[in-house]
Protein backbone atom coordinates (compact mmCIF):
# COMPACT_ATOMS: atom_id res chain seq x y z
CA UNK A 1 0.00 0.00 0.00
CA UNK A 2 2.63 2.55 1.07
CA UNK A 3 6.35 2.16 0.44
CA UNK A 4 8.88 3.89 2.67
CA UNK A 5 10.31 6.91 0.95
CA UNK A 6 13.99 6.87 -0.01
CA UNK A 7 16.55 9.61 0.47
CA UNK A 8 17.88 10.76 -2.90
CA UNK A 9 20.25 13.49 -4.04
CA UNK A 10 18.76 16.64 -5.52
CA UNK A 11 15.43 15.81 -3.89
CA UNK A 12 13.19 18.48 -5.44
CA UNK A 13 10.14 16.69 -4.09
CA UNK A 14 11.25 17.19 -0.50
CA UNK A 15 12.08 20.84 -1.16
CA UNK A 16 8.48 21.45 -2.25
CA UNK A 17 7.21 19.42 0.69
CA UNK A 18 9.08 21.66 3.14
CA UNK A 19 7.76 24.83 1.47
CA UNK A 20 4.14 23.76 1.74
CA UNK A 21 4.55 22.38 5.24
CA UNK A 22 5.36 25.90 6.45
CA UNK A 23 2.25 27.65 5.16
CA UNK A 24 -0.38 28.66 7.69
CA UNK A 25 -3.50 29.61 5.75
CA UNK A 26 -5.30 29.80 2.43
CA UNK A 27 -3.86 33.29 1.98
CA UNK A 28 -0.33 31.91 2.28
CA UNK A 29 -1.19 29.24 -0.26
CA UNK A 30 -2.55 31.76 -2.75
CA UNK A 31 0.57 33.92 -2.42
CA UNK A 32 2.68 31.00 -3.67
CA UNK A 33 0.59 31.19 -6.85
CA UNK A 34 1.43 27.69 -8.03
CA UNK A 35 -1.10 25.38 -6.37
CA UNK A 36 -3.96 24.13 -8.55
CA UNK A 37 -7.40 24.74 -7.02
CA UNK A 38 -9.60 22.04 -8.52
CA UNK A 39 -12.85 23.90 -7.92
CA UNK A 40 -11.58 26.79 -10.03
CA UNK A 41 -9.40 24.90 -12.48
CA UNK A 42 -8.55 26.76 -15.67
CA UNK A 43 -7.40 24.07 -18.16
CA UNK A 44 -5.49 26.63 -20.21
CA UNK A 45 -3.65 28.07 -17.22
CA UNK A 46 -2.71 24.72 -15.72
CA UNK A 47 -2.15 22.85 -18.97
CA UNK A 48 -4.95 20.36 -18.36
CA UNK A 49 -7.16 18.45 -20.77
CA UNK A 50 -10.88 17.97 -20.15
CA UNK A 51 -11.65 14.31 -20.78
CA UNK A 52 -14.75 12.78 -22.32
CA UNK A 53 -16.29 10.47 -19.76
CA UNK A 54 -18.11 7.25 -20.52
CA UNK A 55 -21.84 7.75 -20.36
CA UNK A 56 -23.55 5.78 -17.58
CA UNK A 57 -27.12 5.16 -16.51
CA UNK A 58 -28.30 8.24 -14.60
CA UNK A 59 -29.86 6.02 -11.94
CA UNK A 60 -26.46 4.42 -11.23
CA UNK A 61 -24.98 7.88 -10.77
CA UNK A 62 -27.81 8.98 -8.49
CA UNK A 63 -27.65 5.82 -6.38
CA UNK A 64 -23.91 6.39 -5.89
CA UNK A 65 -24.47 9.97 -4.77
CA UNK A 66 -23.08 11.51 -7.96
CA UNK A 67 -24.45 14.43 -9.92
CA UNK A 68 -26.02 14.04 -13.37
CA UNK A 69 -23.55 13.02 -16.06
CA UNK A 70 -23.45 16.43 -17.76
CA UNK A 71 -22.43 18.12 -14.48
CA UNK A 72 -19.34 15.99 -13.83
CA UNK A 73 -16.01 17.30 -15.14
CA UNK A 74 -12.79 15.30 -15.35
CA UNK A 75 -9.35 16.65 -16.23
CA UNK A 76 -5.96 15.11 -16.94
CA UNK A 77 -2.86 17.13 -16.13
CA UNK A 78 -0.49 17.13 -19.10
CA UNK A 79 2.46 17.38 -16.72
CA UNK A 80 1.42 14.08 -15.13
CA UNK A 81 -0.10 11.71 -17.71
CA UNK A 82 -2.61 9.41 -16.05
CA UNK A 83 -3.32 11.82 -13.18
CA UNK A 84 -7.04 12.55 -13.37
CA UNK A 85 -8.93 15.00 -11.18
CA UNK A 86 -12.68 15.33 -10.74
CA UNK A 87 -13.72 18.49 -8.85
CA UNK A 88 -16.45 17.60 -6.34
CA UNK A 89 -18.88 15.40 -8.34
CA UNK A 90 -21.24 14.69 -5.45
CA UNK A 91 -24.90 15.54 -5.04
CA UNK A 92 -25.71 17.96 -2.23
CA UNK A 93 -25.88 16.00 1.01
CA UNK A 94 -23.94 12.92 -0.06
CA UNK A 95 -20.69 14.06 1.54
CA UNK A 96 -22.50 14.13 4.87
CA UNK A 97 -23.34 10.45 4.39
CA UNK A 98 -19.76 9.44 3.53
CA UNK A 99 -18.36 11.39 6.48
CA UNK A 100 -20.90 9.81 8.84
CA UNK A 101 -19.94 6.34 7.60
CA UNK A 102 -16.20 7.01 7.99
CA UNK A 103 -16.60 8.40 11.51
CA UNK A 104 -19.26 6.07 12.83
CA UNK A 105 -19.09 2.77 10.99
CA UNK A 106 -16.19 1.94 8.66
CA UNK A 107 -13.63 1.56 11.48
CA UNK A 108 -15.70 -1.06 13.32
CA UNK A 109 -14.32 -4.63 13.52
CA UNK A 110 -13.52 -6.74 11.62
CA UNK A 111 -11.94 -3.78 9.80
CA UNK A 112 -8.46 -2.98 11.13
CA UNK A 113 -7.18 0.28 12.62
CA UNK A 114 -3.90 1.61 13.98
CA UNK A 115 -5.43 1.42 17.46
CA UNK A 116 -5.76 -2.36 17.47
CA UNK A 117 -2.15 -2.96 18.53
CA UNK A 118 -2.50 -0.69 21.56
CA UNK A 119 -6.02 -1.17 22.90
CA UNK A 120 -8.93 -3.56 22.98
CA UNK A 121 -11.93 -1.84 21.52
CA UNK A 122 -15.00 -1.88 23.71
CA UNK A 123 -17.95 -0.65 21.69
CA UNK A 124 -18.07 1.88 18.88
CA UNK A 125 -15.30 4.49 18.97
CA UNK A 126 -17.52 7.37 17.86
CA UNK A 127 -20.41 6.49 20.17
CA UNK A 128 -18.04 6.21 23.14
CA UNK A 129 -16.49 9.58 22.32
CA UNK A 130 -19.89 11.30 22.19
CA UNK A 131 -21.10 9.55 25.33
CA UNK A 132 -18.05 10.61 27.35
CA UNK A 133 -17.60 13.94 25.59
CA UNK A 134 -13.98 12.88 25.27
CA UNK A 135 -12.44 12.57 21.83
CA UNK A 136 -8.97 11.77 23.14
CA UNK A 137 -9.08 8.12 22.09
CA UNK A 138 -10.94 8.80 18.86
CA UNK A 139 -8.39 11.41 17.83
CA UNK A 140 -5.70 8.72 18.04
CA UNK A 141 -7.39 7.00 15.09
CA UNK A 142 -5.12 7.48 12.09
CA UNK A 143 -6.23 4.83 9.63
CA UNK A 144 -8.68 2.06 8.91
CA UNK A 145 -8.11 -0.67 6.32
CA UNK A 146 -10.94 -2.27 4.38
CA UNK A 147 -11.08 -5.23 1.98
CA UNK A 148 -7.74 -7.06 1.93
CA UNK A 149 -6.03 -5.86 5.10
CA UNK A 150 -2.49 -4.62 4.74
CA UNK A 151 0.46 -6.10 6.61
CA UNK A 152 2.39 -2.92 7.43
CA UNK A 153 5.45 -4.82 8.66
CA UNK A 154 6.00 -6.93 5.56
CA UNK A 155 4.31 -4.43 3.18
CA UNK A 156 2.02 -6.98 1.59
CA UNK A 157 -1.69 -7.68 1.56
CA UNK A 158 -2.77 -10.58 3.71
CA UNK A 159 -4.94 -12.61 1.36
CA UNK A 160 -6.19 -14.68 4.29
CA UNK A 161 -7.41 -11.56 6.09
CA UNK A 162 -10.25 -10.07 4.10
CA UNK A 163 -13.38 -8.11 4.93
CA UNK A 164 -15.88 -7.17 2.24
CA UNK A 165 -15.47 -3.44 1.50
CA UNK A 166 -18.48 -1.34 2.52
CA UNK A 167 -21.18 -1.67 -0.14
CA UNK A 168 -21.45 2.09 -0.64
CA UNK A 169 -17.70 2.51 -1.11
CA UNK A 170 -17.49 -0.43 -3.48
CA UNK A 171 -20.35 0.78 -5.65
CA UNK A 172 -19.12 4.38 -5.71
CA UNK A 173 -15.60 3.35 -6.76
CA UNK A 174 -16.94 1.02 -9.46
CA UNK A 175 -19.05 3.84 -10.93
CA UNK A 176 -16.15 6.33 -10.86
CA UNK A 177 -13.88 3.75 -12.52
CA UNK A 178 -16.50 3.06 -15.19
CA UNK A 179 -16.77 6.78 -15.95
CA UNK A 180 -13.09 6.84 -16.92
CA UNK A 181 -13.21 3.58 -18.89
CA UNK A 182 -12.45 0.84 -16.33
CA UNK A 183 -15.65 -1.18 -16.58
CA UNK A 184 -14.23 -4.32 -14.92
CA UNK A 185 -12.80 -2.54 -11.89
CA UNK A 186 -12.85 -4.59 -8.67
CA UNK A 187 -12.68 -2.59 -5.41
CA UNK A 188 -10.72 -5.03 -3.24
CA UNK A 189 -8.83 -2.98 -0.67
CA UNK A 190 -8.54 0.48 0.69
CA UNK A 191 -7.46 2.72 3.50
CA UNK A 192 -9.30 5.53 5.23
CA UNK A 193 -6.88 8.11 6.60
CA UNK A 194 -7.88 10.48 9.41
CA UNK A 195 -5.81 13.67 9.37
CA UNK A 196 -5.58 16.48 11.93
CA UNK A 197 -4.50 20.01 11.03
CA UNK A 198 -0.91 19.20 12.01
CA UNK A 199 -0.80 15.88 10.12
CA UNK A 200 1.40 15.15 7.13
CA UNK A 201 1.99 12.18 4.83
CA UNK A 202 5.53 11.81 3.51
CA UNK A 203 6.46 11.07 -0.10
CA UNK A 204 5.76 7.48 -1.07
CA UNK A 205 4.70 5.17 -3.89
CA UNK A 206 1.85 2.66 -3.84
CA UNK A 207 3.04 -0.55 -5.46
CA UNK A 208 2.03 -3.42 -3.20
CA UNK A 209 -0.89 -4.38 -5.43
CA UNK A 210 -0.47 -7.20 -7.96
CA UNK A 211 -2.56 -5.24 -10.43
CA UNK A 212 -0.78 -2.00 -11.29
CA UNK A 213 -2.99 -1.26 -14.29
CA UNK A 214 -6.18 -0.58 -12.36
CA UNK A 215 -6.45 2.99 -11.04
CA UNK A 216 -6.15 4.15 -7.44
CA UNK A 217 -9.22 6.26 -6.54
CA UNK A 218 -8.94 8.83 -3.75
CA UNK A 219 -11.74 10.96 -2.25
CA UNK A 220 -11.15 13.95 0.03
CA UNK A 221 -13.62 14.87 2.77
CA UNK A 222 -13.61 17.73 5.28
CA UNK A 223 -10.69 20.09 5.75
CA UNK A 224 -8.51 20.82 2.72
CA UNK A 225 -5.14 19.32 1.88
CA UNK A 226 -2.19 20.28 -0.26
CA UNK A 227 -1.42 17.22 -2.36
CA UNK A 228 1.92 16.85 -4.11
CA UNK A 229 2.39 14.40 -6.96
CA UNK A 230 5.47 13.97 -9.11
CA UNK A 231 6.84 11.13 -11.18
CA UNK A 232 8.63 7.87 -10.39
CA UNK A 233 11.66 9.85 -9.20
CA UNK A 234 11.94 12.47 -6.47
CA UNK A 235 14.47 14.48 -8.46
CA UNK A 236 11.64 16.15 -10.41
CA UNK A 237 9.52 18.96 -8.99
CA UNK A 238 6.01 17.75 -8.11
CA UNK A 239 2.72 19.38 -9.05
CA UNK A 240 0.74 20.80 -6.13
CA UNK A 241 -3.05 20.48 -5.91
CA UNK A 242 -5.42 21.87 -3.32
CA UNK A 243 -7.91 19.13 -2.54
CA UNK A 244 -11.14 20.36 -0.98
CA UNK A 245 -14.02 18.35 0.37
CA UNK A 246 -15.51 16.13 -2.32
CA UNK A 247 -12.61 16.34 -4.77
CA UNK A 248 -11.58 13.07 -6.40
CA UNK A 249 -8.05 12.21 -7.55
CA UNK A 250 -7.38 9.17 -9.73
CA UNK A 251 -3.89 7.82 -10.26
CA UNK A 252 -3.79 5.69 -13.40
CA UNK A 253 -1.35 4.63 -16.11
CA UNK A 254 2.01 6.42 -15.67
CA UNK A 255 0.78 8.29 -12.59
CA UNK A 256 -0.07 5.04 -10.80
CA UNK A 257 3.54 4.69 -9.56
CA UNK A 258 4.20 8.38 -8.98
CA UNK A 259 5.58 9.67 -5.70
CA UNK A 260 2.91 11.61 -3.82
CA UNK A 261 2.55 13.25 -0.42
CA UNK A 262 0.44 15.53 1.79
CA UNK A 263 2.56 18.25 3.41
CA UNK A 264 -0.29 20.38 4.77
CA UNK A 265 -3.87 20.19 6.05
CA UNK A 266 -5.75 23.49 6.12
CA UNK A 267 -9.01 24.50 7.78
CA UNK A 268 -11.18 25.61 4.86
CA UNK A 269 -12.89 29.02 5.29
CA UNK A 270 -15.63 27.91 2.89
CA UNK A 271 -16.18 24.43 4.34
CA UNK A 272 -19.88 25.02 5.06
CA UNK A 273 -20.57 25.24 1.33
CA UNK A 274 -19.66 21.59 0.79
CA UNK A 275 -22.25 20.18 3.17
CA UNK A 276 -25.40 22.03 2.18
CA UNK A 277 -28.33 19.82 1.29
CA UNK A 278 -31.82 20.11 -0.07
CA UNK A 279 -33.64 18.49 2.85
CA UNK A 280 -36.85 17.87 0.92
CA UNK A 281 -34.93 16.01 -1.81
CA UNK A 282 -32.49 14.21 0.49
CA UNK A 283 -35.07 12.86 2.93
CA UNK A 284 -36.28 10.41 0.30
CA UNK A 285 -32.80 8.89 -0.06
CA UNK A 286 -30.98 6.32 2.04
CA UNK A 287 -28.06 8.67 2.55
CA UNK A 288 -29.97 11.47 4.24
CA UNK A 289 -28.29 12.88 7.37
CA UNK A 290 -30.43 15.37 9.29
CA UNK A 291 -29.05 18.73 10.44
CA UNK A 292 -29.33 17.65 14.09
CA UNK A 293 -27.40 14.40 13.52
CA UNK A 294 -24.88 16.15 11.29
CA UNK A 295 -23.84 18.67 13.94
CA UNK A 296 -21.46 16.33 15.81
CA UNK A 297 -19.85 15.06 12.61
CA UNK A 298 -19.43 18.65 11.42
CA UNK A 299 -17.61 19.68 14.59
CA UNK A 300 -15.02 17.00 13.82
CA UNK A 301 -14.68 17.48 10.09
CA UNK A 302 -14.25 21.26 10.14
CA UNK A 303 -10.85 20.77 11.82
CA UNK A 304 -9.92 17.35 10.41
CA UNK A 305 -9.67 15.67 7.03
CA UNK A 306 -10.69 12.21 5.89
CA UNK A 307 -9.16 10.60 2.83
CA UNK A 308 -11.00 7.58 1.49
CA UNK A 309 -9.09 5.63 -1.14
CA UNK A 310 -9.74 2.32 -2.84
CA UNK A 311 -7.73 0.11 -5.15
CA UNK A 312 -7.87 -3.23 -6.98
CA UNK A 313 -5.34 -5.69 -5.62
CA UNK A 314 -5.50 -8.69 -7.95
CA UNK A 315 -5.47 -9.07 -11.70
CA UNK A 316 -8.77 -9.68 -13.46
CA UNK A 317 -9.56 -13.33 -14.11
Amino acid sequence: MYEDTKIVENDLFMKEFKIYKQIKSFDDLKKLNQCVFLDNLDPNLFNAIELNLNSLNEEDLKTSGLRPFNEIKCYELKSNPGLLVIPNPFENGYQRFLIKKCLYEYHDPPNKTNLDLHMKRDGNLWTNALKCQNFGEFNKLRWTTIGYHYDWTNKVYNELDYTDPPVDVAELSRVIAALIGYKNYKPEAGIINYYHLNSTLSAHQDHSEKNMNAPLISISLGSSAVFLIGTTTKTEKPVSLLLRSGDVVIMSEKARLAYHAVPKILADPEIDNFFQQNNEMCQSRKWYVSDQEWNNFYNYIKINRINLNIRQVNNND
